[in-house]
């Protein structure tokens, strides 16, 4: 399995479709809180073959190593740090959930290094719910109201592609907060953002209301609103064939 040491921890990544002429806008994966590179498997098998994908653990999720960071900005400093190891001139950054409020900041402090952004149920500011702080900090989670934000007919075996990536949180129980996420509210900063942008929502997502999706659309000049009739906050796993159908044509 590939991993990255960076500040002396281990983190997973891996490529795909990737070449040593993939420096131009690869398109860079960002989980959400308690989620991984797992929940990008089912949207990578439909996206093209052409697209050079690049998806990462985020310490303290998955199969990396340490504990959740302390900060967002980490975040930004490992991409910086990955670009340079992997020789990537631009990506393309997608994120869910958390992922995408990481690459939104990431983009306002570093434009030069994106070319376009995807978001799927994200927004410029993100309050995490304290119930999953909490459950987070001890790493005990109550699976019945966790699955209360999935569709209701989603398969079996999709729901604990979902779900089982909540026992692998090593968070610090000393934080009061999940990456510092509440101090990083974007939405007075989201407007200097000229990237090409798509904001991707489902109308049942419970977690990040697509409230927020439309008003970032508003505040986004080069951006495109795609609001969906079906899935949850959790489309892009549980309809991976319309997510793949938005992005195979937007990252062209």
């Amino acid at each position: 399995m590939p991993y990255i040491k960076f500040s002396g921890v281990n983190i997973y990544y891996e490529t795909i479709n990737f070449n040593n002429l993939s420096t131009e806008n690869v398109s860079l994966l960002i989980h959400g809180a308690g989620g991984s590179s797992v929940h990008w498997y089912p949207l990578i098998k439909k996206l093209r073959s052409d697209i050079p994908i690049i998806t990462i653990d985020l310490p303290g999720h998955g199969i990396s190593e340490g504990l959740v960071l302390e900060d967002i900005s980490c975040v930004n400093e490992f991409i910086l740090y990955l670009s340079r190891k992997l020789k990537i001139n631009k990506f393309n950054l997608i994120g869910h959930s958390l992922g995408g409020l990481i690459a939104l900041n990431f983009t306002i402090n570093y434009p030069r290094l994106v070319n376009k952004i995807a978001l799927i149920c994200s927004s410029d500011y993100i309050n995490l719910h304290p119930d999953f702080l909490m459950q987070a900090r001890k790493n005990s989670w109550d699976m019945k109201i966790q699955r209360n934000g999935l569709s209701p007919n989603i398969p079996p075996e999709k729901v604990h592609l979902i779900l089982d990536e909540l026992y692998k949180i090593r968070m610090n129980e000393k934080h009061t907060d999940f990456m510092n996420t509440s101090n990083y509210n974007l939405r007075n900063l989201s407007h200097l953002i000229k990237n090409k942008v798509i904001i991707i929502t489902s109308k049942n997502d419970i977690i990040i209301s697509p409230r927020h999706s439309r008003n970032l659309a508003k505040k986004i000049q080069n951006s495109q609103l795609v609001e969906l009739a079906v899935g949850s906050h959790y489309v892009h796993v549980e309809y991976p064939n319309l997510i793949a159908e938005k992005l195979n044509i937007f990252l062209k």
